[in-house]
């Protein structure tokens, strides 16, 4: 999947465009344990749990196209880049969900795809921020600003709902434990700190009083925060 040895990490820049037999490789191994899955999710023995995790890594921009769905990522007229995934949501999901019991190996996931969604937001200009972009009839939407919210809103709370039904097995429903977990697990990976990505790179290219509501800047912030909560889920 990956052409290095187990447990050696992925390099932190974007992702890397792998050799056809490694994504295909990839594909059969996800595909694979995924098969025939209950609401469980897939059944990946402890002692492989941080290896399938770490192999995830060196997919991270294509896993997270396919997570933040906006497309059907299986069917042959979509590809993701750049490697060309061929698999679907509810596949993806399946293989993680397991993976979220490890909470270190999950954990390595989640922060690679919090570098794509930082290096997403650096890409956010003043421009992009404070001012909704005007479309002339006919024209096709283009609000980059928008399209970032959303994704990293999506996937932040697709994984945060794995997470938490991993902490919520791990404490049980009802413990103080659980609730300081879920806490510190927000703050990480979860809307705290996607909100605060924004709220950052809003500050450091000038957007007038960023914290204001009703504003065009709020309206990204809130675009992330519906994303977020239409995979979180509950847990």
């Amino acid at each position: 999947m990956t052409g290095k040895g187990p447990g050696q990490k992925a390099p932190l820049a974007p992702t890397e465009r792998m050799p056809e037999a490694r994504s295909r490789n990839f594909e059969k191994v996800v595909n694979a344990f995924a098969k025939d899955v209950g609401p469980e999710g897939a059944d990946i023995p402890d002692a492989l749990r941080a290896n399938m995790a770490n192999a995830v890594t060196y997919y991270t921009d294509d896993v997270f196209q396919i997570l933040a769905g906006q497309a059907d990522y299986s069917a042959e007229r979509y590809s993701t880049a750049p490697n060309d995934i061929d698999l679907g949501d509810r596949t993806v999901l399946a293989f993680l969900r397991p993976l979220a019991a490890d909470e270190e190996a999950f954990g390595a996931i989640r922060a690679s795809v919090f570098r794509r969604v930082d290096s997403d937001i650096a890409a956010l200009g003043r421009a992009d921020l404070a001012t909704a972009p005007k479309r002339a009839p006919g024209e096709p939407e283009r609000d980059k600003a928008t399209g970032v919210a959303i994704r990293s809103g999506r996937v932040t709370g697709a994984l945060r709902k794995l997470s938490g039904e991993a902490i919520t097995a791990r404490y049980g429903r009802g413990t103080e434990q659980r609730v300081a977990a879920l806490e510190r697990d927000a703050e990480r990976f979860g809307l705290p700190r996607l909100v605060q990505a924004l709220v950052t790179r809003a500050e450091s290219v000038g957007v007038p009083d960023p914290s204001s509501s009703g504003s065009r800047f709020g309206d990204v912030v809130d675009t992330a925060e519906s994303g977020y909560w239409s995979r979180s889920g509950g847990y």
